[in-house]
């Protein structure tokens, strides 16, 4: 990492990396230690009602220190990675402009988070004969078999989002329909263009992740703990208030809770299919910022975050 900074530019620390790997109490010691404030970059923690299966932080964790981002979008909207971004910077300009000079953005969302620091490409404009058309497949075909129309056409941008994320998966059909270039290609050109995130903020960059096995176990509890905590009678009241197509409801355990409540599924095999979600989810997050060499790992068996802490301030140098 850089040496300690003493200019007027924000440092931002990133914590990443797949689920369930401690990210929110280490971003906890961080802030309290540099006297940050914490911004929230995991997708599904953004929507409010949407709560027992997202392990937003505690009411603790809330009152230690400044978190935003959590719980700010109503049903049915959603939130983009555009709009991350946008929201997200406009958070820190305003928090800049109250004295704060540090934050720590914590989250898995890979594709979020690389929207804040490199910037969205250019969508082409969506006609309403292309979104009828989409709408009409998602309704007759169903998310999965759009998504593998994707990956025909685009498969490394396939493989960056979920076959059941019906939002995500819709959008990347319009947007393939409606442009000459695939999403990849578009993202590379742009990304070879540079960003002005990193002129603007000293960026220090951290990964989390454990032993397998622990990770495993740790997914396990956790899923046996939200299903006792009334997930699934969370879930059924959003359905009943007409939101079954909202976004988030897609996301990892949601959508599995949904083929229960559907009957595609049996409550016997509920915690086994939420927890092979999960982890699969864990490897798709650990892949894609494995890319980034800029990450500094941090690794440890059981997820201990004052070792995380420990070894996370060896390798930051803030002023």
């Amino acid at each position: 990492m850089d040496e300690s900074i003493k200019d007027s530019k924000a440092q931002i620390i990133f914590v990443v990396g797949p689920t369930a790997t401690g990210k929110s109490d280490l971003s906890i010691l961080l802030a309290e230690h540099f006297k940050a404030e914490i911004i929230n970059a995991d997708s599904i923690q953004f929507y409010n009602q949407i709560e027992i299966g997202t392990a937003k932080p505690s009411k603790d964790m809330l009152e230690r220190v400044p978190h935003h981002l959590i719980s700010f979008v109503e049903p049915p909207h959603t939130l983009s990675a555009g709009d991350f971004s946008r929201a997200a910077e406009k958070l820190i300009t305003e928090r800049r402009a109250s004295g704060v000079n540090k934050f720590v953005l914590v989250g898995g969302s890979g594709f979020y988070i690389q929207a804040l620091e490199k910037g969205m490409v250019p969508a082409p404009q969506i006609d309403d004969a292309t979104r009828a058309q989409v709408q009409q497949q998602f309704e007759s075909q169903g998310s999965v078999k759009l998504w593998k129309e994707i990956e025909k056409f685009d498969p490394e941008y396939a493989q960056k989002i979920s076959p059941n994320d019906s939002y995500r998966v819709q959008r990347a059909l319009e947007i393939l329909l409606s442009s000459p270039k695939t999403i990849s290609a578009a993202q590379h050109e742009f990304e070879s263009q540079g960003s002005s995130f990193k002129k603007n903020f000293h960026i220090h960059k951290l990964a989390l992740d454990i032993d397998r096995d622990e990770l495993r176990l740790r997914v396990g509890l956790r899923t046996e703990q939200m299903l006792r905590a009334n997930w699934i009678e969370e879930v059924q009241e959003l359905r009943a208030l007409g939101f079954s197509g909202w976004a988030p409801l897609s996301s990892v355990g949601y959508f599995e809770i949904g083929e229960f409540l559907d009957a595609k599924i049996s409550k016997a095999d509920l915690k086994g299919r939420i927890m092979t979600s999960t982890m699969q989810l864990a490897k798709k997050q650990r892949t894609w910022f494995r890319r980034d060499q800029e990450i500094h790992w941090l690794n440890n068996v059981t997820a201990d975050s004052k070792l995380f802490f420990q070894n996370a301030l060896k390798h930051l140098a803030i002023g």
